[in-house]
């Protein structure tokens, strides 16, 4: 511990840069809660810490580094600062805040920042739940009623870490409601991340809860507050604007989110909202007052590109999505990915849609398509959705105005599906090459009303919306259609 056992300390700074932090009879891949040994800035249960600052360096190796104190009810921390860089070793996780949670009103940690640098290591390959970084607690309180950080920052300059990285916490709230600036500030500037990048937090089960406390599977991984995520190089599985398996936002504070990424490398896919369940729509649910926005320029996406989540229901004002100077092999989706039968799970609904492609490479030629105003598998409700086709962009596939629908499943009525609102599309391509159709509808699902299986009627008759496709230069390979 920096801080103390019980009682005020002004700062608390430890510093480890050889040997090895564990007791002498225990592996290093003991269970949480079994002998596991932490680097704890904070005091242990009661007690004020103005800074605590944890650094881990050279050849220094933990098992767990966490910045906050050991108990999120009793004691307090202004500001934490964790640092992993050298050639340091953790094996299993980073947090910046508390370790216990916090069942009492007053939040533990003002703000958290974690730097991850150099030629650091987080996790082991050899250890499938080891690796994670949170900026905010690991909050293994099972009924953890109160947020347990204000706002948190996380910088990534190098190293190799081979889970996930978390803008919240592992079960706990960040809070920034009565604060300035962001929840939660996310800057990847380099390394390996094997795992995905998420704004939001993680839930899941508390492991090492007993009794009916197993049952709180997801405790309170909530953001409340602006994310922001910033990724200008590394290398990168996939990126979140939300949590997996938690919520962000859903109170009357404005709220943003916004994913800019450059000169870097998504071995998976980029999502603007979160990553959830088909059970359960609301576990990687996120609910913004304010735009959603994601831009993407010099870099490479294996996967996909979708303005909603997966797996998760997404509300914002508007949606907007700019890819430049860039390669998505997969294709770019305006909504969410769900799942075929299941097109509530990832519901998006906003005021617009608004899809820019520049000067680059859309899908790999693997599919037949290559861009969605929609969602996939996934309803869309808009007020309207406006694609722009600009520069030497290519798109390897058919281009939609709408979503992309599932055909019905065994013992379904031989009708596809509602899966985006019937709405005003613009389609304007300058310079482009479609090497497929262009569509202002959806391909299979209805454009029409979630709540029936019902076919798109005029405007007079209460569905369908006006479509636009103009091509001011550029190239359609096939068909142009103002349908699906």
């Amino acid at each position: 511990y920096g801080g103390s056992l019980r009682g005020d300390v002004g700062e608390s700074h430890v510093l480890v840069v050889g040997g090895c932090v564990r007791s002498g009879d225990s592996p290093i891949y003991s269970l949480p809660g079994q002998d596991y040994q932490t680097i704890i800035g904070g005091s242990r249960f009661s007690g004020t810490v103005t800074t605590s600052e944890v650094t881990v360096s050279h050849h220094g190796e933990t098992f767990a580094v966490q910045g906050g104190g050991r108990s999120g009810t009793g004691t307090y921390t202004e500001t934490t600062d964790v640092t992993i860089s050298g050639k340091a070793k953790v094996y299993y996780m980073v947090c910046g805040s508390v370790t216990d949670g916090n069942n009492s009103s007053r939040i533990p940690v003002g703000s958290s920042h974690v730097t991850i640098d150099h030629s650091a290591m987080i996790g082991s390959s050899g250890f499938s739940e080891s690796g994670n970084v949170y900026a905010g607690g690991w909050d293994t309180y099972a009924n953890s009623l109160y947020p347990s950080t204000k706002n948190t920052s996380l910088t990534i300059n190098g190293g190799t870490i081979y889970g996930s990285v978390y803008g919240g916490g592992f079960r706990g709230t960040i809070d920034n409601t009565r604060g300035n600036g962001n929840a939660v500030t996310i800057e990847i500037n380099g390394g390996t991340i094997d795992g995905s990048v998420y704004g939001g937090g993680k839930g899941g089960i508390d492991p090492i809860a007993t009794g009916d406390a197993v049952g709180n599977t997801t405790g309170r991984a909530y953001i409340i507050g602006d994310i922001s995520i910033k990724i200008s190089g590394g290398t990168i599985g996939s990126v979140y604007g939300g949590g997996e398996y938690s919520k962000v936002g859903g109170d009357a504070l404005s709220t943003t989110l916004s994913i800019t990424l450059s000169n870097a490398e998504v071995t998976g896919s980029v999502y603007g909202g979160g990553k959830g369940d088909s059970s359960n729509a609301g576990l990687g649910s996120v609910e913004l007052t304010g735009l959603l926005s994601i831009a993407v320029q010099n870099t490479t996406v294996s996967g996909s590109v979708y303005g909603g989540g997966m797996l998760g229901s997404l509300n914002s004002s508007d949606i907007s999505v700019e890819v430049a100077s860039s390669t998505v092999k997969g294709a770019i989706f305006g909504g969410g990915m769900g799942v075929s039968g299941y097109s509530s799970v990832a519901k998006v609904t906003t005021g617009g849609i608004s899809i820019t492609v520049s000067d680059s490479t859309v899908s790999d030629q693997s599919t037949q398509y290559a861009l969605f105003g929609g969602g996939a598998a996934a309803y869309t409700e808009t007020k309207g959705v406006t694609i722009h086709l600009f520069g030497s962009t290519v798109m390897n596939g058919d281009v939609y105005g709408g979503g992309y629908g599932t055909v019905p499943g065994k013992g379904e009525p031989d009708v596809a599906k509602p899966i985006m609102s019937a709405v005003d599309r613009t389609i304007v391509v300058n310079g482009a090459s479609i090497n497929g159709n262009l569509y202002g509808g959806s391909r299979v699902g209805q454009d029409a009303p979630l709540t029936g299986n019902l076919p798109v009627y005029s405007k007079d008759g209460g569905y369908g919306g006006d479509v636009s496709i103009r091509i001011l230069a550029g190239v359609v390979m096939q068909g142009i259609f103002g349908g699906g």
